[in-house]
């Protein structure tokens, strides 16, 4: 069965007790890592990760507490002597951005022991090996962006994805940061797991929706770590409308789907 393991799940304020975002799927010895924000790679060291064995990183949207780990997670690779190619699927409006920085700050490819390369997402499947396959859904997220981006004629797209995460046997929907639930419709048919940011949106529409589709398992992310009132809140609402696997997101907790 494939196994999520919780790396970061902080929300945008760094947090004591975890990394920004960053979320590692683990299914017949291969590693998969969904976002990389910052904070990242001290955790995989603090968890016992092979990091090594990370192939392939997905990034949701160009917030830094998706993306910034990016750097460090290439340095330490490079560090530790990986020969192995890593591939980094994201955004496409932040392909030429973030070569610009990976080589401004001399982690260039051909200077390194490995080689990095940055696809940018393309329609699905955004990815598919002998073991999964990843597809990429766009939502809102970003949109409240468009007034500043507009006037001050900027070069931002506002892509933001949610990703899917699907074997032959099961499916699990990572949401990344969203507008709203209503960025969800349509996604969590048959979803085993289903892990949700909970810092954007109105938790009351969220629940209200896993509750009318049947996801399996629902853990959310993205939330203070020391906001208990507001955590006791959902898990309330939860059981008011009969959801039972419900979980909160923590660093090193791992779900299978």
């Amino acid at each position: 069965m494939p196994k999520l393991k919780i790396i970061g799940c902080s929300s945008g304020m760094p947090d004591a007790n975890s990394a920004n975002s960053s979320y590692l799927v683990a299914f017949k010895n291969k590693y998969y890592l969904l976002d990389c924000g910052e904070g990242t790679s001290s955790a995989m060291i603090r968890l016992g990760i092979n990091y090594k064995k990370i192939d392939n990183v997905f990034i949701t949207h160009g917030h830094p507490d998706h993306i910034m780990g990016l750097p460090v997670f290439i340095q330490m690779n490079h560090i530790a002597r990986r020969i192995t190619p890593l591939n980094i699927y994201l955004p496409s409006e932040l392909v030429e951005p973030i070569e610009n920085i990976l080589n401004a700050t001399y982690l260039i490819r051909e200077k390194l022991s490995f080689e990095w390369h940055l696809h940018p997402i393309k329609p699905n499947p955004t990815f598919r090996d002998n073991n999964l396959a990843i597809n990429a859904f766009p939502n809102k997220h970003l949109l409240s962006n468009a007034e500043a981006i507009e006037s001050l004629r900027l070069p931002n797209k506002m892509q933001s994805y949610c990703f899917t995460v699907a074997t032959s046997r099961a499916k699990m929907l990572y949401s990344g940061d969203l507008h709203s639930a209503d960025d969800l419709e349509g996604l969590l048919d048959n979803c085993d797991l289903l892990l949700v940011e909970g810092m954007h949106i109105d938790l009351n529409d969220l629940l209200e929706l896993v509750a009318d589709v049947g996801v399996r398992k629902l853990v959310i992310t993205h939330l203070p770590s020391d906001n208990i009132k507001q955590r006791r809140m959902i898990m309330s609402i939860a059981r008011k409308l009969g959801i039972n696997g419900i979980y909160f997101a923590g660093e090193s907790r791992e779900f299978t789907y």
